[in-house]
């Protein structure tokens, strides 16, 4: 990732740390590092304070991404920031990650 994203190997799968801002462009980062990762992912949303639409479409086209290659996706440590624009933008938690990872 770009913009204040990261990557890192974890094991037999890679935590994506977010970007501070998920704008549009940390969306088009977020779904190539996505895309390129063939194994479970964590995502570290604790330093999210900015979530836009399209950074929320990616999330849950990455979900659906995952289970379709039998694979998992965890956001962890969701900021308030997160979970309050998920909220208002009126997607749950739940569909931005695979079941048999919980937060």
């Amino acid at each position: 990732m770009t913009d204040g994203g990261t990557t890192a190997s974890e094991g037999r799968g890679e935590t994506i740390v977010l970007a501070d801002r998920l704008d549009i462009v940390a969306a088009r980062d977020l779904r190539t590092a996505v895309l390129a990762a063939a194994c479970d992912i964590v995502l570290d949303a604790s330093h999210v304070s900015v979530m836009t639409a399209p950074a929320i479409q990616v999330l849950a086209a990455a979900r659906d991404h995952q289970m379709a290659g039998h694979h998992s996706l965890r956001i962890d440590h969701p900021s308030a920031e997160f979970m309050a624009s998920a909220r208002i933008l009126g997607v749950s938690l739940e569909r931005m990650q695979t079941a048999e990872c919980p937060t």
